[in-house]
């Protein structure tokens, strides 16, 4: 047995745990997309990376430009994430009558360092299937545990089309949402959900607050399970 910390537990509890949870015949929860163990994991690994850079990039560009309300004012309507040169690039784009455009991009050339520059030109047919994709996904999620949720777009294992992430989220430091996270398979030009996955039984929320400071929990590796 492994010992992991809160944090760890959860993130594991989040990639391996819940899904084999959901996908199982035994509950009431529908079966979801199979992947073998490795997949899961580098998944779950690119998913935590994203995420993070895209907090990241969003206090960057608050800190530059300003607070949200004058994004809205610029009508900066959401990003993309991707890879670009080598480096992690988050490109928020803003919202003109025919569409979206380029506004900022963020260039991490390291994980902690983010340079930002005024985009230009227009979005590549893959950058906007992938930012349709994202949208998409926000207006299908069937039942809400959380009136917040962050989107994750990867590249389908396949090789077609996209895997969306839609995970419940928080304002709140302290609370942790296990449940409520769902995975979407979408079309190639991110038009079409072709399937929803269904990542937990209930909407299951963790206090961190309720785990005494300096202890760690016990709990078995994904690599043991």
């Amino acid at each position: 047995m492994k010992i992991v910390t809160l944090s760890t537990c959860i993130f594991w509890l989040l990639i391996i745990v819940m899904p084999r949870i959901a996908g199982s015949q035994t509950n009431e929860v529908p079966p979801i997309r199979a992947f073998d163990l490795k997949i899961i994991e580098n998944l779950g690994q690119s998913i935590h990376q994203r995420d993070i850079y895209a907090a990241r990039a969003t206090d960057i560009l608050f800190k530059a430009v300003g607070k949200p309300e004058k994004l809205e004012e610029e009508k900066i309507g959401g990003w993309i994430v991707r890879e670009h040169r080598g480096n992690i690039l988050v490109r928020f784009l803003k919202q003109v009558d025919d569409g979206f455009l380029p506004a900022y991009d963020i260039t991490f050339i390291s994980p902690d360092k983010g340079i930002l520059t005024k985009a230009t030109g227009r979005l590549s047919p893959d950058e906007l299937a992938q930012f349709k994709a994202r949208q998409l996904a926000l207006k299908n999620i069937p039942e809400f545990c959380s009136p917040r949720y962050n989107t994750v777009v990867l590249q389908d294992v396949d090789g077609k089309g996209f895997l969306v992430y839609a995970l419940a989220a928080t304002t709140d430091p302290d609370l942790v949402f296990v449940g409520g996270h769902y995975r979407m398979t979408v079309s190639p030009d991110g038009t079409k959900v072709e399937q929803v996955d269904r990542l937990f039984k209930s909407c299951l929320v963790l206090r961190k607050s309720d785990v005494p400071k300096d202890s760690n929990v016990a709990g078995l590796s994904p690599h043991m399970s």
